[in-house]
């Protein structure tokens, strides 16, 4: 009798796994339905902008805004002109996020998991970029220690 419990709970477990992996690939989809509609159609950054921002390369920027891209749409997961500029590779320095700012570019909006700019900013070590965030009104998520 117990050697036929043990298929029984194995089929079980078997389709328990199953629905659950139904299950997270289901929430998964929905999740990034929802982060694709964080950007208004019409309102996404190109490639080559984010690339110009994380190279830090101004001129480039300039001329793709003369093109007519702007800087308040976002790339990925609703990351902002601001999230990449402080990304882990980035070499944005605090002249063009200052371009950027005075161009409309948002600085405290959240990405789809939540994190500012500021907050990237910190955890990925550019505090020089953290400090002029702050300078553009940010204020420091708690607790945050800038070492000089």
């Amino acid at each position: 009798r117990s050697q036929l419990c043990c298929p029984k709970i194995g089929i079980l477990l078997t389709c328990l796994y199953q629905a659950l992996c139904t299950l997270y690939t289901s929430l998964w989809i929905t999740l990034t339905e929802i982060t694709t509609e964080m950007a208004a159609p019409g309102n996404e950054l190109s490639r080559e902008m984010v690339k110009a921002v994380q190279a830090n390369n101004q001129k480039e920027v300039v001329r793709l805004c003369k093109v007519g891209e702007e800087f308040t749409g976002t790339y990925g997961m609703g990351d902002t002109l601001m999230h990449w500029a402080v990304s882990k590779n980035s070499t944005c320095d605090s002249d063009l996020m200052e371009f950027l700012w005075t161009g409309g570019a948002p600085t405290g909006q959240p990405n789809a998991s939540g994190a500012t700019p500021l907050r990237i900013a910190i955890r990925n070590g550019h505090r020089k970029l953290a400090i002029c965030l702050i300078g553009m009104g940010e204020s420091l998520p708690v607790p945050v220690y800038l070492e000089d």
